[in-house]
């Protein structure tokens, strides 16, 4: 660890930067030599609150002092992450450095999205022209939350830096990596492919939080045991928990910095099991009805709230706006995002604990009102409306998760793409929705899925011919034997194929001037 980083860390008195030397000593050994041409991929895992921003941050902040370029991407749950969702944040934030006057130039062909393979090589040739002109850092956080395209990208990103000067960090939460979770299924890849070392992140031990009170408070031995049992035991050391139940403590004058008094009862007395949704609901307390309510719609909008979506959704005046937001920014609740008209929640803890104190029909009604204020922005970002929609519980849904999926095939995402899709084909069975329609989005569905798992193409395959018999659509029912036979052509099942394929192309050839068939439009095929 270079002296002047280890100065950053003992400067730190934060919970945050307590007890991380080694891991910090760790990122700083990969960060050195990548600088030397050495590139690798390291992976921060850890619960909420654990501090793995804050050590990123730390160190992020002693590379760009040695001339890194340091770029910052993150994936959000409150609505599906878009394709590539962190990695277009992360170029987005160039614009906002002191990048080297070439690295600009290189911005927009990497915009220029072609098929995947172009995509990816586009953006490999992207970071090494950036690391060419100065050291770079690669930032991604919240991986769990991450789409499978920018997984991809990763993966890809990863296996091609070793003898460049590029450093990746990612975190993640361990504990929100299931089965189910693309992550999930993408870590053992990035292990063996990229040799990515790996930090995980627990909480501080009694000596870590013993070193941090003794260090604030001049207390006698016997009541800072007394302290540190309860710090220890109520927050599992975790940094985030452990600075709000000293801020709570500090606030009901139970403790004071500098001050050789602890006027605490027994531990016991103290429970602080749902810590940080008291710390909170205290600060809210403080609060107008009127500026809670606004608040509670900024946790539904997201993480990082827009103020004229904030301002629009909520129906208030640009006065009345103004007095409530200067309310709310006075409690350490959100902070404003630099160069954006935007504020973020301090963590998204806090946005947790606030969106799920909402009822679930207030909560529906806010949803609401967001999708509507987006869908009168031109050019609206379809997931983002789609989640709205559908925790709103509005049919509308599925048209933007169609969108959406559209999209994500421009893009070349397509198993994000087959996901949009299935989502709105759950909504349309729920709702008992238009069976030919059905039957197109699982044709799109099976057609995405064709030569990367075609047993799921001819589950989706058989599901279309289906819903095509049910609704008597002609056109699906031979476009899906024709794809069957694709897929058994592709396992080598010659007779299968030529018993589907044929008979579907003389239904196409009898269609094509067959007048009855119908209208069908393009955009549900």
């Amino acid at each position: 660890m270079s002296g002047g980083l280890k100065q950053r860390l003992e400067d730190m008195s934060a919970p945050s930067f307590v007890g991380r030397e080694q891991e910090l000593a760790l990122l700083t050994h990969s960060w050195q030599r990548a600088r030397q041409g050495a590139g690798g991929l390291v992976l921060i895992s850890g619960e909420a609150g654990i501090g793995k921003t804050a050590l990123v941050g730390c160190l992020a902040a002693e590379a760009r002092e040695q001339g890194a370029l340091v770029l910052t991407g993150s994936a959000y749950d409150l609505s599906s992450t878009p394709p590539y969702g962190p990695w277009s944040e992360l170029v987005e934030s160039l614009s906002l450095t002191n990048a080297a006057p070439g690295a600009m130039s290189t911005v927009a062909g990497l915009k220029k999205l072609g098929s995947e393979d172009i995509l990816f090589d586009q953006a490999r040739n992207f970071f090494r022209n950036l690391a060419a002109e100065q050291p770079l850092i690669l930032i991604l956080e919240d991986l769990h939350w991450a789409d499978q395209a920018s997984l991809e990208l990763l993966r890809f990103v990863a296996r091609g830096i070793a003898r460049n000067r590029i450093l990746v960090i990612t975190t993640y939460r361990d504990d929100e990596v299931t089965r189910g979770s693309s992550l999930y299924r993408f870590l053992p890849l990035l292990f063996r492919e990229s040799d990515a070392n790996v930090l995980e992140l627990d909480g501080l031990t009694r000596a870590n939080i013993h070193g941090l009170v003794q260090a604030r408070y001049p207390l006698s031995q016997s009541d800072l045991d007394r302290l540190i049992d309860l710090l220890h035991t109520n927050t599992g050391g975790n940094p985030l928990f452990l600075r709000e139940m000293l801020r709570m403590l500090e606030a009901d004058a139970l403790l004071a910095p500098d001050e050789p008094v602890l006027q605490l009862g027994r531990p016991e007395q103290t429970s602080t099991s749902s810590l940080v949704q008291q710390v909170i609901e205290r600060r809210l307390d403080f609060l107008s009805q009127s500026s809670r309510e606004l608040l509670s719609l900024a946790a539904v909008i997201g993480n990082e709230v827009p103020l004229d979506l904030w301002q629009t959704a909520s129906g208030t005046r640009d006065e009345e706006f103004i007095t409530r937001f200067e309310a709310i920014v006075t409690r350490p609740l959100v902070r404003q995002v630099p160069d954006r008209a935007s504020v973020r929640f301090t963590h998204e803890v806090v946005r947790q604990v606030i969106y799920e104190a909402i009822a679930l029909p207030r909560r529906r009604r806010l949803h609401q009102q967001v999708a509507e204020a987006l869908m009168a922005q031109p050019s609206p970002d379809p997931d983002t409306v789609a989640h709205h929609l559908r925790s709103a519980g509005d049919s509308r849904a599925v048209e933007w998760l169609i969108q959406a999926g559209e999209r994500a095939l421009r893009a070349s995402a397509y198993a994000d793409s087959a996901e949009r899709y299935h989502a709105a084909l759950q909504l349309l069975q729920a709702g008992g929705g238009d069976e030919a329609r059905q039957g197109w989005l699982c044709y799109r569905i099976a057609r995405l899925s064709l030569y990367l798992e075609p047993d799921r193409s001819l589950r989706y395959l058989d599901e279309a011919e289906r819903h095509a018999t049910n609704s008597g659509d002609r056109v699906l029912a031979a476009f899906t034997r024709f794809d069957r036979g694709t897929v058994h052509m592709g396992f080598n099942r010659l007779d299968h194929a030529l018993n589907e394929m044929e008979p579907a192309i003389q239904a196409l050839q009898a269609l094509e001037s067959d007048t009855t068939t119908g209208d069908h439009t393009v955009g549900d095929r």
